[in-house]
């Protein structure tokens, strides 16, 4: 009896300690839940450091959602959280800045649903194969591009508002935004499988003096700060993708690019002349 009572006592406490495993679409329903609290939340923030207060109460949320679901092992719960924060954060230079109804409306839409997919793209079960963890990790890939056309925005917007009025605050804006992009850039490297060495510390260097080169260019031009934005990032997304290719064994294939970069280069122009608004 004695023995049965320790055995039991022990159990209970192991059972104490098992963690709580949502499943993957129940993890989703709380988020949007959530969500549409926040949403309901950052419409009524009137003041700068509210907007810091609602991104870290939504980073707590997120920490604690992540830390109570399901993750098949070849999944990081890690770097499933900090894409969202960096997506949120991202989306809140969206929020603070847009002069739109409609705009605003989109980014609050976008807010909502595009974290929710996230967790609707983690496998349910440890035994299906890692080759499922490629949407997720696509998905969260455009979240990383989608903040970095939000931090970029907020630098152009800084300027274009005045709160940068001087050359050395511009400058120093310009530079902030181009260290974040060589994180960001950085990062994604690292998840497709690149290895640190002189390659990739070189790539990096290159990639954030084009970077910031290129944003330095396009501050001159007579573009809104929202376009200016998205036009930086989609340069960066170009030079990124050519600069991973090019620190792998094969190399790039120009021949094989040839038809992505020309459809690219179409596509840009297209959207500077028709979709771009021009001062």
């Amino acid at each position: 009896m004695a023995a049965l009572l320790v055995y039991t006592s022990h159990y209970e406490i192991m059972s104490l300690r098992t963690p709580i495993s949502f499943h993957p679409k129940l993890a989703a329903a709380l988020d949007l839940l959530f969500g549409l609290v926040l949403i309901w939340w950052v419409g009524r923030i009137g003041t700068l450091w509210l907007f810091g207060i609602w991104w870290l109460f939504r980073a707590v949320w997120w920490f604690a959602l992540v830390e109570c679901m399901y993750y098949p092992p070849f999944l990081s719960r890690l770097r499933h959280w900090a894409t969202l924060a960096v997506f949120n954060l991202g989306a809140l230079f969206f929020i603070i800045f847009v002069d739109s109804a409609l705009a605003r409306y989109l980014v609050k839409g976008i807010i909502l649903l595009v974290p929710l997919v996230s967790f609707l793209l983690i496998p349910e079960h440890a035994d299906q194969l890692s080759m499922f963890a490629k949407p997720e990790r696509r998905w969260r890939f455009l979240m990383s591009v989608f903040a970095l056309a939000g931090f970029w925005s907020g630098a152009f917007a800084l300027s274009a508002f005045g709160v940068a009025d001087t050359n050395f605050l511009r400058l120093s804006v310009g530079l902030t935004a181009a260290v974040v992009t060589v994180a960001v850039s950085w990062w994604w490297w690292r998840e497709y499988g690149l290895s640190y060495g002189k390659n990739f510390w070189f790539s990096s260097g290159v990639l954030g003096l084009v970077i910031f080169e290129i944003s330095y260019c396009v501050a001159l031009w007579p573009l809104g700060y929202l376009v200016s934005g998205l036009v930086v990032v989609w340069l960066w997304y170009l030079l990124w993708l050519l600069l991973r290719f090019s620190q792998t064994a094969e190399g790039i294939n120009w021949r094989r690019q040839r038809f992505f970069l020309s459809a690219n280069a179409l596509l840009f122009t297209l959207f500077l002349i028709f979709i771009a608004r021009w001062k």
